[in-house]
């Protein structure tokens, strides 16, 4: 690969850093265009490389600040400093980017049927992510293959 060697010579100098960036930029254009499963692989590895199989902060913010909830409302019901307070409350120890996006999701799309019960939202939000058939990465990928990623 001629573009990978190329990179190789200039990504040690900072000076050149915008010309990889404007390079890359609109290469992702072009793929996510033009073969977008491909785009998301891409995007899930270079996130997965950078971040594991969570949600980084950023695009957990992201991600629930769009979401429509079934009360009527939008975006986020809980802080993350909420739901971080909520995961030690019950014990949990699951990422807290990761926590953060389920448990608004959880609430998102069951405000009608539990109300106000924080416990039930956290022990969905437990099974979701304790999921013994499911992948690790479950929350991530499952956003991620269902949204449209910038």
């Amino acid at each position: 690969m001629e573009i990978a060697k190329l990179y190789k010579k200039i990504s040690a100098d900072p000076g050149k850093c915008e010309v990889v960036e404007k390079v890359i930029k609109d290469m992702a254009k072009m793929i996510k265009k033009e073969c977008p499963d491909d785009y998301k692989k891409a995007y899930i590895a270079l996130h997965e490389a950078i971040y594991g199989h969570h949600f980084c902060e950023c695009l957990a913010k992201k991600a629930v600040a769009e979401m429509e909830n079934a009360d009527g409302t939008k975006g986020e019901h809980w802080t993350m400093e909420q739901t971080t307070s909520l995961r030690n409350q019950y014990g949990v120890q699951y990422n807290v980017n990761d926590w953060y996006y389920v448990m608004n999701m959880m609430y998102s799309d069951y405000a009608k049927l539990f109300g106000a019960d924080q416990a039930m939202y956290a022990r969905m939000a437990d099974a979701y992510l304790s999921d013994i058939d499911a992948m690790p990465d479950k929350a991530l990928k499952t956003y991620i293959w269902t949204h449209d990623i910038d």
